[in-house]
């Protein structure tokens, strides 16, 4: 190869540099054709940015809402009312049998029943 032949490392970078500003000119070009035609298809309503935006934003809002004790709010139940059991019921001198018959809860719920009458 004679020296008419070869190629300088700089003109060799130039000559690339120009392949690559071709093409990247080539793709911006592509790109904004396909960016400037008109839309086909369009998304439905729901997939907008800001419909979604403020749906998120109701939804973090309800979170938060019921995340964080209110004042105003009543988040205690109220007990329900527990009959008052005798203290030979709980003592361990009472039969077993006694303990296991409906019989005996029934007259002991009648047994509350006129207590109550007879206080009230």
């Amino acid at each position: 190869m004679s020296n008419r032949d070869r190629i300088s490392a700089g003109d060799l970078l130039d000559r690339k540099a120009e392949q690559l500003a071709r093409r990247h000119n080539r793709r911006l070009d592509e790109m904004s054709q396909v960016a400037l035609q008109p839309k086909t298809g369009r998304a439905p309503g729901w997939l907008l940015p800001q419909p979604a935006l403020v749906l998120a934003s109701v939804l973090v809002a309800v979170l938060i809402y019921w995340a964080l004790p209110g004042a105003d709010r009543n988040t205690t139940t109220p007990a329900p009312q527990v009959a008052t059991i005798p203290d030979w019921v709980l003592d361990e001198q009472v039969p077993l049998e006694i303990l296991e018959a409906p019989e005996f809860y029934r007259w002991l719920a009648d047994q509350m029943t006129n207590e109550t009458a007879h206080q009230g």
